[in-house]
């Protein structure tokens, strides 16, 4: 065969071959990571797209902050703030929020001041266990745990209490009050000035005094 019809062979083989090319679309999946509302992505990917990090939209997690989206769900993989941009790999793509835990406060006031000290105030996690107490000074007996922030309702009537702390600031006062029956010694600073108090236990063999200068 010469090679002029060697040649005219070979061009209508290629000539006649088909060329077939197969396009895959892939996904972008947002995991909220144990939270909430995840943004929903409904756009597919080829291969080599760039694509742009979504925001958290209305995603929560309750007792959390959001900080980053990362390819593994314990943090350990490629991180991206919303709005960086990546190229869309030849597979499926899944973003996992991470979050940092919220400090909260835990504040405990006594009432009145004179009743008692309290223990427990401090800066706590979301969810973890938190104890509070309260000590009665000599002559105070504790009452009850009330709640600032809700109408002064009544909490716990323990010295001791404790609770896993919630999404929010707490604000605690122990409330004490005077035990009892006394002798009242009675001082009255001339002048204008204000009346000093001391009272005495009358079930003590000794009528120890157990505070002075209660205020009139």
């Amino acid at each position: 065969m010469s090679n002029y019809c060697l040649e005219k062979k070979v061009l209508k083989l290629r000539k006649s071959k088909k060329l077939r090319i197969f396009i895959f679309d892939y996904d972008v999946i947002y995991d909220a990571n144990e939270g909430e509302n995840p943004p929903v992505n409904e756009e597919t990917y080829n291969v080599g797209d760039e694509i742009t990090v979504l925001g958290i939209g209305d995603m929560t997690k309750d007792g959390f902050e959001f900080v980053e989206w990362n390819t593994e769900v314990d943090g350990e993989g490629t991180s991206y703030d919303p709005d960086d941009t990546f190229t869309m790999p030849a597979a499926d793509v899944t973003l996992s929020a991470q979050w940092d835990a919220i400090d909260y406060t835990v504040s405990l006031t006594t009432d009145p001041e004179e009743g008692g000290t309290v223990t427990g105030n401090g800066t706590y996690n979301f969810g973890v266990s938190v104890t509070i107490e309260a000590i009665a000074n000599p002559g105070w007996e504790f009452v009850n745990w009330t709640d600032d922030d809700d109408v002064d309702a009544v909490v716990n009537t323990d010295t001791e209490y404790n609770f896993d702390m919630p999404a929010k600031d707490v604000n605690y006062t122990a409330n004490f009050e005077l035990v009892g029956p006394f002798v009242i010694n009675v001082t009255t600073i001339q002048d204008g000035g204000a009346a000093s108090y001391t009272l005495i236990d009358r079930d003590k063999d000794d009528f120890t005094k157990i505070y002075s200068n209660y205020s009139a």
